[in-house]
């Protein structure tokens, strides 16, 4: 067998893809760029629970929304004044609107909110 034959194929696929920009081939994996699919609060959850549900959870409450917590703030510290804020209010979030709950009272979230909170909450609620 010819070894010639052999080597020449793979060498000329290598300079193909090297010549192509192939960012994986001889890069230092360093530099590859991989995002977390995890969803944060500063990621996207926070928005979303703001424009979703801060209307009327959100000091102060309206809409006959209670006044305990709060969905526009990620936790305590950011709500002030010992009223919950998102993070503690996590498995309120996960049965009432997460799991096409009760809420919002116009009707359940879309399902790509709800995948997206579900993920958030599985995750287990981080800020960022």
């Amino acid at each position: 067998m010819n070894t010639r034959r052999v080597h020449r194929p793979l060498s000329c696929i290598f300079l193909l893809l090297w010549n192509t920009g192939c960012s994986d081939l001889g890069s230092d994996p360093g530099q590859i760029e991989d995002p977390d699919p995890t969803p944060t609060w500063e990621g996207g959850i926070g928005a979303l629970l703001t424009d979703r549900c801060g209307a009327c959870h959100r000091f102060p409450p309206s809409n006959g929304a209670p006044s305990g917590f709060r969905l526009d703030r990620y936790d305590r510290a950011d709500a002030g004044g010992g009223i919950d804020g998102a993070f503690e209010q996590r498995d309120r979030i996960r049965a009432r609107a997460a799991d096409a709950g009760s809420m919002p009272p116009g009707g359940p979230l879309p399902l790509d909110d709800r995948t997206e909170l579900e993920a958030w909450l599985d995750a287990g609620a981080p800020r960022s």
